[in-house]
């Protein structure tokens, strides 16, 4: 199964990174792909947890569900997708780095890479959520 790393910088510490990171509510704020979030009643960090969301990928509507299967405070948390078109796992990790924290987004998702040119312009999609990421956390006072 393709892995797909890629990593940034944000000038917070990685409590402030997570709060943002690890609540799925704010995805759409930060991933490209995900345009809605479904409600859910538990922290999403449980394990076990599902949530299902909504977006789209290269012009296609659809929904996936992912469950929590690893979970580290405020450091790392492991999501399987369930059901959806994608099979596999993504990885978010963050790590303290001098005043801020580097965070590091891993995608294990073998279905998506089928398609030619998919893990080029998925590695384009992560570090550009990384971006936006860093941007709204960056917001947040320290």
């Amino acid at each position: 199964m393709p892995n797909i790393v890629v990593q940034q910088k944000i000038d917070r510490p990685p409590a402030i990174v997570a709060r943002m990171m690890f609540d799925p509510a704010n995805e759409p704020r930060w991933i490209d792909g995900a345009k809605r979030v479904d409600p859910i009643e538990q922290p999403a960090t449980e394990i076990g947890t599902r949530v299902k969301r909504h977006g789209a990928f290269w012009g296609r509507d659809f929904s996936w569900v992912t469950e929590t299967a690893a979970y580290e405070p405020d450091r790392k948390l492991v999501l399987k997708y369930v059901e959806g078109p994608m099979t596999g796992e993504v990885t978010y990790e963050i790590a303290p780095d001098g005043n801020g924290s580097n965070v590091i987004l891993r995608n294990n998702t073998a279905s998506v890479m089928e398609m030619p040119g998919a893990s080029t312009f998925l590695k384009r999609t992560l570090q550009s959520d990384l971006g936006r990421l860093k941007k709204l956390v960056e917001r947040q006072p320290k």
